[in-house]
């Protein structure tokens, strides 16, 4: 008889190419069994698909939501109303000094003359200087923050109505404070359906696995018999459980695609009346590729959870 080093080298390759060979044989035999039953495997995968697709899709709109926020910077912006008696080379030697700061995108400097001029074209109203006397509107720097966080543009309001040649800084935190609040909410709201989701995908996949086993309850009974392990039996359930999963999570990431697509047109048409030109991002890849992952491994999950249980009550091995 051979001794036991050279047994185990010559026999541990052959072993792993016979047990990778299993696992590809399985796996093809639980793709197989689908087809067996296309109308249950169907309901299955529908079920899963559409537990799925609407956390997914909240998900994404709030990707989106965050993209919105980021790029309507227009409302991210501090009005610096200039002083008075502050000339028209003070105030632009003013904006010049801000223009540098980091925390600063972009501004824009108007004078008496234009915030008339911009008054009139946004009011449609013709203001007269002969009745008025004079120009009462004053110059304004407008400021565009680069973080349009609410405690960021808050600090920067305070910061810059503290400037010399400063009358008053104007901030409207209520969209934003809104807007975040909104998506707080959103983000909440897609962890607690992500959660209940998931258990019903857990539940649809033991169901129907559950089903399977009863159906296989005499084969196993003989296979633990003759000595079959629990993993040996568990393992084209599971591979079961990875195709219900897969297949549900395509189904679901080409659903919520589908819904990017139908509302790509309207919201485009939305922005543009507001002057944006913000469009509906895509699925990223990487959310792609995880919410198949996810979708697959709670199959796996939930097959290994109720062959598991079958196997505790089964005959002992």
């Amino acid at each position: 008889m051979p001794n036991s080093s050279s047994t185990k080298n010559t026999v541990s390759p052959g072993g792993f190419k016979h047990y990778l060979r299993e696992h590809r044989q399985t796996a093809g035999e639980s793709i197989d069994q689908l087809w067996l039953k296309p109308f249950g495997s169907l309901m299955t995968i529908l079920l899963i698909g559409l537990s799925l697709t609407l956390p997914l899709a909240l998900i994404v709109v709030l990707e989106n939501g965050r993209d919105l926020v980021g790029s309507w910077q227009g409302q991210s912006t501090v009005s610096l109303f200039l002083s008075e008696g502050l000339s028209e080379p003070e105030g632009l030697a003013l904006s010049k000094a801000l223009a540098a700061r980091d925390d600063v995108r972009k501004l824009r400097y108007l004078s008496k003359a234009q915030s008339l001029q911009e008054f009139e074209s946004s009011s449609g109203i013709a203001v007269s200087l002969e009745l008025l006397g004079e120009n009462p509107l004053p110059a304004v720097i407008i400021v565009e923050a680069r973080n349009a966080d609410p405690a960021a543009l808050d600090a920067l309001r305070g910061e810059l109505s503290s400037l010399s040649g400063v009358a008053f800084a104007q901030l409207d935190l209520q969209w934003v404070k809104r807007l975040q609040a909104m998506l707080q909410v959103g983000v909440q709201s897609a962890q607690v359906m992500a959660l209940v989701f998931t258990l019903v995908v857990l539940f649809v996949v033991m169901n129907t696995l559950k089903l399977l086993i009863a159906q296989r309850r005499s084969e196993i009974d003989i296979t633990l018999l003759v000595g079959g392990s629990h993993a040996y039996i568990r393992r084209p359930f599971l591979y079961l459980g990875l195709w219900y999963g897969l297949f549900g999570g395509l189904l679901a990431v080409t659903l919520v695609e589908a819904f990017l697509w139908w509302i790509e047109g309207p919201i485009a048409n939305m922005a543009s009346l507001y002057d944006s030109s913000f469009q509906v991002r895509s699925m990223p890849v990487m959310l792609f590729l995880q919410a198949l992952v996810f979708s697959s491994l709670l199959g796996v999950v939930a097959a290994w959870i109720e062959a598991s249980a079958h196997l505790r009550r089964a005959l002992p091995r």
